[in-house]
């Protein structure tokens, strides 16, 4: 069985920009699918938005290099720099929750932009590896003759 959210709720939460709902969103989501580039964007940005230095501990080395890779994609150069400049400054380095605070609102702007883009993938319906919304139209095709179960 697959945990869905209805569409109209998605579009609420975008509309409301409740980061921390489109974050259970997109991570229910994954478990049935190959996550777009846009959603992996918001999840881990958001998951090192008001960290400390102990975030680039706890990070895997290529989990590191993508989250560089789509800041570059989506042309978020002024967060790459702060994420990069935070790995290197490492335990000695400065605090960065003041920056965080004051661009909090313009990056979940920016990130919730580059996640609207894959709405129409967060409200597909996913069951057991297959596209739900196909699966449909498949039973809905058959004739009554040929009995199909229903999705």
């Amino acid at each position: 069985m697959s945990v869905t959210y209805a569409p109209s709720y998605i579009d609420q939460v975008f509309v409301r920009r409740d980061a921390l709902a489109l974050h259970t969103i997109i991570s229910v989501r994954s478990r049935t699918a190959p996550l777009p580039d846009e959603c992996v964007l918001f999840t881990r940005v958001l998951e090192w938005l008001g960290s400390d230095w102990q975030y680039y501990e706890a990070i895997r080395e290529q989990d590191y290099i993508e989250v560089c890779r789509l800041m570059k994609k989506f042309s978020m150069n002024d967060v790459l720099k702060k994420y990069q400049e935070g790995r290197s400054a490492g335990s000695q380095g400065k605090d960065l929750s003041q920056w965080f605070m004051r661009r909090e609102a313009a990056i979940h702007a920016k990130l919730f932009q580059h996640a609207n883009r894959a709405i129409e993938f967060l409200k597909k319906l996913t069951v057991i590896g297959h596209d739900y919304l196909a699966l449909r139209s498949l039973s809905l095709s058959v004739s009554d003759s040929h009995q199909c179960p229903s999705v």
